[in-house]
């Protein structure tokens, strides 16, 4: 998690615990892939900056946790091409609003 945060978006990650595991089942054609996503809370120190020159983030925003559903219907709702992208990382925020309840 810490090196994530870091890589992801140049942030320092403190004291941090595991909120829970998502298991994503995924298709492709005849072949099953499972991804999986760890889900955590942390203290972070910093402003987010990616550092990855590969990535293709455009954004970054804070959000609180009630916001967090809203959030998950607005990927959900991504147009092409980004619809997948979207429908795939809208259950972690989902989760998380849950969990950290």
């Amino acid at each position: 998690a810490r090196r994530e945060a870091d890589e992801e978006a140049g942030l320092s990650l403190g004291d941090a615990r595991p909120l829970g595991l998502l298991t994503y089942r995924l298709r492709s054609g005849r072949r099953r892939l499972f991804f999986h996503s760890w889900l955590v809370l942390g203290e972070v120190e910093g402003e987010p900056a990616p550092r990855d020159s590969g990535e293709r983030i455009s954004a970054f925003r804070w959000t609180p946790t009630e916001a967090l559903p809203q959030l998950a219907a607005e990927l959900d709702a991504l147009p092409a091409p980004w619809t997948g992208w979207g429908r795939f990382r809208a259950p972690a925020h989902r989760a998380a609003a849950a969990w950290v309840r």
